[in-house]
Order: C-alpha cells, then sequence, then structure tokens
C-alpha cells in the first residue's frame, strides 16, 4: 500500500501545477470534515496569539491558512520522494 501511494504522488509531478492544485483541492476538501481536531488547535492558537480579534474574524483565516500550507506541502513531498 505505500509504494502504491508512493508511486502515485510520483506520478502527480508529472502533471500542471493548476492540475496539482485541483486535485489538492478536492483531497483537502474530502477530508476536511475529519480534521476536526486540527481545526480546534488552530482555533485555540488564533484565540491565544489574538485575543483583539472577533470570533467572525479568526474564523475566516482558519481555512485559508490550512488549505496554502497543504498545498505548499505536496510538491516539497514529491521533490522528496524523486530525491530518494
Amino acid at each position: 500500500m505505500t509504494r502504491l501511494g508512493v508511486f502515485v504522488l510520483w506520478m502527480l509531478h508529472f502533471l500542471p501545477l493548476r492540475a496539482q492544485a485541483a486535485i489538492g483541492n478536492g483531497i483537502g476538501r474530502l477530508l476536511y470534515p475529519l480534521a476536526a481536531e486540527r481545526r480546534n488547535v488552530g482555533a485555540v492558537n488564533l484565540r491565544l496569539c489574538f485575543p483583539d480579534m472577533s470570533e467572525a474574524e479568526r474564523e475566516q483565516p482558519s481555512g485559508h491558512k490550512s488549505a496554502a500550507v497543504d498545498m505548499d506541502r505536496l510538491p516539497g513531498d514529491v521533490t522528496g520522494i524523486r530525491a530518494a
């Protein structure tokens, strides 16, 4: 199973970046409900770091940050696999 996952990630690096981003966004939207614990950690961190922000203001950046971090992680993972 691990080799299959590595193979799929390796094959993804051949796709254009727009296609990689679209696939990553789709996977992220599917897995978003499963990441409740991570979202809670992010909400607590934002509440502690920005106590003067309203709850609505703190809600906005957490989803965007998570998506940006996840999209940034994919090319690094694929690059690491190619180097190995």
